[in-house]
């Protein structure tokens, strides 16, 4: 089943691993209260990887130690891709004890002694000839605001002498440039629309890698600022350390500690900052030195503690944590888009991580819908990008490829303008910010063209009106009809409390949504059988307070006999049963919470393959959880 495969890869925070290694490591939790996964094992043949990130950079670091650099702040794109191995990265570290070497790094390195994954680091323990500590920490810090954030990581590395006479130890850590956009990472490259060689560059404790992007298919003109299916202006990799001396040969870039001699009882720590920027390398590494802190648990915890919603009221520990895991997932894996200049939460899935499309714009919604209670701003970002996808006529651009290439809505289907309804409306009712109705949004394609929000809503109404499937004497589209009468009412009471829409929208918005209702009301029965279905309409259905309670528990009981069900459509149905049952909704959610899924199947962990992780089953939880709370 769907949803067991997709607990079983979340069960450890993102960490991906076989059935043989699903009880190589345990949760704990850190001194400010946040979970971390301490994974004791790196001897599976499986290769695990956790998510870091924020609003300008997206980081996987393999149990292994190699890190995946990654973008889509113009299209989905991994700076230093392993040319021998699509859809992964490369790096190495090597460590020289007096006369021995170590490879730290990659398939057959000495594997570390413990991996730690939590909220914005990884940390590499490695002891060696039972002399000397090795740590290798990834912190990553989060974006302090929204369309903003620092792309770039710090690499703390802290070398401790545990043995009764003095070592000398050599450090080298090599960082590999190599650009290629995702959607290209399985073709060949001569077969690629561009290719991107590098050339290096030295400043102050700086050193460059800039990718020219080299067409090799014929275009007839293309811009680093105009939609483009291709990238045509890569930002730069670069390597900073106050610390380590650089250096540069054909195998990469090196940040290298010569000759320590450390004492018994002793220790010697470096940083080495590596990121992504044009022009503000330098900046973005001072930034991130100025506000690390020491500690074990990653160098800005403090930060992330502070970023995060406060769940410490939640008493049942697995379930604090999980919240706690989500509301970070959300925050790592959300992408600025220079294109449209507002950041959103990624499908992830084979979508994102595999073919570099942004599609669909109906998850960036849903994600949106959690964003309202963890994080305003950034659900409020998330409608303005979706909203950035509209045409003149109110039509919304299904998704995008490259860099704010549209692709093509899916002609009369009005699901994207009904889910923005929706989405609107949470939002209004939490913030009160009715001025973001006057907000002005660029249409698309980026020419000088813009409406307001309540524009556009207007447009997307009148879209839906008079569509034939959708309009007044339609045929009942059950799905969408559940949506409309769902979102309309209270799209429309918040219009009408704004007083920033036009009395006649607003009243004929109110008369069609009760229009649809009646008409889905009537045409509405019972799931039977044992075919899958779209659960959409039950699931609103249970929400509608027109609709006696009994009529609804009826529901509720009819699809819960539905064992086929899996955990993501059973989520809508949590939000449905919390409207009159908040116990029972309670139960099913902490029947699918990632703790016990885990104790009931854990034979499902060897199902999934690296690339199809999603995001959808971390804001969902997120969104049910405050609305179950309110």
């Amino acid at each position: 089943m769907k949803y067991l495969k997709t607990m079983a890869v979340l069960i450890a925070g993102l960490l991906y691993v076989s059935a043989s290694a699903a009880t190589a490591g345990k949760w704990k939790q850190t001194p400010e209260g946040l979970p971390y996964y301490e994974y004791a094992s790196s001897s599976s043949d499986e290769d695990p990887y956790f998510l870091l990130g924020n609003y300008r950079l997206n980081l996987r670091t393999h149990v292994n130690g190699i890190y995946e650099l990654i973008s889509g702040e113009r299209v989905w794109a991994r700076f230093n891709a392993d040319p021998e191995r699509p859809g992964y990265g490369r790096n190495r570290a090597v460590l020289m004890l007096d006369n021995a070497s170590y490879d730290l790094v990659g398939d057959g390195a000495v594997a570390a002694e413990e991996v730690c994954s939590g909220i914005g680091f990884t940390r590499y323990d490695y002891l060696l000839d039972d002399a000397l500590r090795c740590s290798r920490m990834i912190s990553v810090m989060p974006s302090e605001e929204v369309n903003h954030g620092n792309p770039c990581f710090l690499l703390t590395v802290t070398l401790r002498n545990v043995s009764n006479k003095a070592r000398t130890v050599t450090y080298d850590e090599v960082v590999i440039p190599g650009f290629v956009p995702i959607y290209a990472q399985e073709t060949e490259e001569k077969d690629r629309a561009f290719t991107y060689p590098y050339r290096t560059s030295v400043s102050f404790r700086t050193v460059t890698a800039s990718f020219n992007a080299i067409p090799q298919w014929y275009f007839q003109s293309y811009s680093a600022d105009a939609p483009f299916l291709h990238e045509a202006a890569p930002e730069p990799l670069f390597v900073y350390s106050p610390d380590a001396f650089l250096s540069i040969y054909e195998d990469g870039i090196h940040a290298k500690m010569e000759d320590l001699k450390i004492r018994p009882g002793k220790s010697v720590k470096f940083n080495i900052i590596i990121g992504v920027s044009e022009k503000d390398a330098k900046r973005f590494a001072d930034d991130m030195l100025a506000k690390a802190k020491d500690g074990q648990f990653g160098a800005y915890a403090d930060m992330w503690k502070s970023k995060l919603p406060d769940y410490s009221s939640e008493r049942d520990v697995a379930i604090r944590s999980e919240l706690y895991w989500n509301a970070h997932v959300i925050e790592a894996s959300a992408m600025y888009d220079e294109y449209f200049g507002e950041t959103y939460v990624p499908a992830g899935s084979d979508m994102t991580y595999r073919n570099g499309l942004d599609a669909s714009n109906a998850d960036h919604l849903e994600a949106a819908l959690a964003a309202c209670h963890t994080n305003p701003e950034l659900a409020k970002s998330i409608i303005r990008y979706v909203m950035s996808h509209s045409d003149a006529i109110g039509d919304i651009a299904s998704g995008n490829a490259g860099h704010g290439f549209a692709l093509p809505s899916a002609g009369d289907d009005v699901s994207l303008q009904t889910r923005v309804f929706y989405v609107l409306a949470e939002y209004l009712r939490l913030t009160g910010d009715y001025a973001f109705l006057n907000e002005r949004i660029a249409l698309y394609p980026k020419d000088g063209r813009m409406l307001t929000v309540v524009e556009l809503v207007e447009k997307y109404f009148m879209r839906l009106r008079d569509l034939p499937s959708y309009g007044r004497n339609a045929d009942v589209v059950m799905t969408e009809s559940a949506v409309i009468a769902a979102s309309v009412p209270a799209l429309a009471a918040e219009l009408k409390e704004s007083r920033r829409a036009a009395s006649g929208f607003v009243a004929e918005l109110e008369a069609f949504g009760k229009t649809v209702e009646q008409r889905f009301l009537a045409g509405f029965s019972l799931p039977s059988g044992d075919a899958e279905i779209d659960v959409t309409p039950y699931a609103y259905y249970m929400q509608m307070t027109s609709v006696p309670v009994s009529d609804r528990r009826e529901c509720y009981y009819a699809l819960y006999d539905m064992e086929w069900l899996d955990m993501e459509l059973q989520y809508p149905l949590i939000l449905g049963l919390s409207s009159f049952d908040g116990i029972e909704a309670m139960k099913l959610y902490r029947k699918l919470s990632y703790e016990n899924m885990s104790k009931n199947h854990p034979d499902m962990w060897d199902t999934w393959h690296s690339d199809d992780y999603s995001t959808r089953p971390h804001y969902w939880p997120l969104y049910l959880y405050a609305r179950m709370h309110e």
